[in-house]
C-alpha cells in the first residue's frame, strides 16, 4: 500500500484575466500484480478570483484502476480508467492509454490519449499528451480542445 501527496501552483487564464491558486492532491493506492487500484482527493485548495466573479477550484474524489507492463516490441503499454465524483455530485468516467519508449536507461518518451464524459460546457471529450523523462526530471504536457475557444495546454514539471 502506498500513500502520497502533491502540492501545486495552478494558474488560470481566461480572456485577458488570470489568477493563481495553490492546491494539493492526496492519494492511496494498492498494487495487485499488474493491476493497481487507487483513491485520490484532488485539487484541494484555493479558488480563482477572475473578477467580476470567483471560479471554484473544484475538489474531486476519484477511484482509479490501471494495468501496467504490457510489452509490445520496444514499447511499454499501459491503460487506466477512473470514476470521478465532482464537487457538484456529478460522476465522470474516463479512460486512457499510454505508450512509453526508453532507448536507454533514464530516458523515456511517452505519448498518451484519453477520453472522458464531459457533463456540460465547451470542453471536448478527448485529450492528447506526452512526457519526456530524463532521470529524475519529467516534463509533462496535455492538450484538450474546446468548442468555440482555444485549447487548454497543461504543463507540469516533476523533479524527484
Amino acid at each position: 500500500m502506498r500513500l502520497g501527496g502533491a502540492a501545486k501552483a495552478v494558474e488560470l487564464r481566461l480572456g485577458g484575466r488570470k489568477d493563481a491558486a495553490l492546491a494539493a492532491d492526496l492519494g492511496l493506492s494498492v498494487a495487485l500484480g499488474d493491476l493497481a487500484l487507487g483513491l485520490a482527493a484532488r485539487d484541494l485548495g484555493g479558488d480563482f478570483d477572475l473578477r467580476p466573479g470567483r471560479l471554484d477550484a473544484g475538489e474531486r474524489l476519484s477511484l482509479d484502476a490501471s494495468i501496467d507492463g504490457v510489452q509490445a516490441g520496444p514499447l511499454d503499454l499501459a491503460a487506466a480508467g477512473t470514476l470521478t465524483r465532482e464537487r457538484d455530485g456529478d460522476y465522470v468516467p474516463a479512460a486512457g492509454f499510454e505508450a512509453a519508449y526508453w532507448p536507454v536507461v533514464g530516458r523515456t518518451f511517452v505519448v498518451r490519449a484519453g477520453v472522458r464524459r464531459v457533463p456540460e460546457g465547451p470542453a471536448r471529450s478527448w485529450t492528447l499528451g506526452g512526457a519526456v523523462r530524463l532521470d529524475g526530471f519529467t516534463l509533462d504536457y496535455a492538450y484538450q480542445p474546446f468548442d468555440g475557444l482555444d485549447a487548454a495546454h497543461r504543463f507540469s514539471v516533476v523533479w524527484r
